[in-house]
């Protein structure tokens, strides 16, 4: 079963991070698959990456196109997911 796409706000932070956190969870227990679009994203934290490192726990985690901030807090949080500079336009979750 595919994964919709989850395209986030440019700033995933605390005015956000419950849906943010809903998005992710539902998508990791249904699918098994998180897809992120990070494209329009400019500022993940940390909340955010702790969002993304329990759901790596149970699912697959996929960051489509993260900036190089993006990519150092997931080193930082030692985030198990896969980076991509490509996505597949499908079922979009916005």
């Amino acid at each position: 079963m595919m994964a919709p796409v989850y395209s986030p706000p440019p700033s995933v932070d605390g005015d956000n991070i419950e849906t943010f956190r809903r998005v992710v969870t539902q998508s990791a227990a249904r699918y098994g698959h998180v897809v992120i679009d990070c494209s329009g994203v400019v500022r993940m934290g940390p909340s955010a990456m702790r969002v993304l490192v329990v759901a790596a726990r149970g699912a697959d985690v996929v960051l489509v196109n993260p900036n190089q901030m993006i990519r150092f807090m997931a080193a930082a949080y030692d985030v198990d997911i896969s980076m991509s500079n490509a996505v597949e336009r499908g079922a979009s979750h916005k």
